[in-house]
């Protein structure tokens, strides 16, 4: 019986070492997919983070086209607006140049008429002056019929 009962003793410690090492594994596969569950966190946080960084990099480029496309369109308003200046004055130059040309025309006739007597005064003198003539309310009217037309 001595046998019986060491074959005995034999088998429950086979039994309780298969049930250490079930154990033990079962404590292993847990402690592998704790690992692995911090190993899909951590990359999932990873993820985010990444489009997290390219979303707000997307946001950056295109707040920067925006600007960009803002200057250009200020930059092409200033040029347009600098041309049309540009025109504005040499219209204006032109126009001066035009008048001066005018008066110095408007002068020469002027004179003309001075010289030949149908002018009494200067039609040129300022605005805010009367000409002192001696000539007759009547008399006026017909000099400026014969005046308006050479300076006209």
């Amino acid at each position: 019986m001595g046998r019986l009962k060491v074959g005995v003793n034999a088998a429950d410690n086979t039994l309780q070492a298969i049930r250490i090492i079930q154990m033990a594994m079962r404590n292993e596969e847990r402690k592998r997919e704790a690992a692995e569950m911090r190993e899909r966190e951590a990359a999932e946080e990873a993820d985010a983070e990444k489009k997290k960084m390219q979303d707000a990099l997307e946001a950056e480029k295109q707040k920067h086209e925006d600007e960009t496309r803002k200057l250009k369109e200020g930059t092409r308003k200033l040029e347009e607006g600098a041309r049309r200046l540009e025109e504005e004055t040499r219209r204006r130059e032109e126009e001066t140049r035009r008048h001066e040309e005018a008066e110095e025309k408007a002068k020469e006739y002027e004179k003309i008429l001075q010289q030949l007597g149908i002018l009494p005064y200067p039609m040129t003198q300022h605005k805010n002056t009367q000409p002192e003539s001696p000539v007759t309310p009547s008399e006026e009217v017909g000099e400026e019929e014969v005046g308006e037309s050479p300076a006209a």
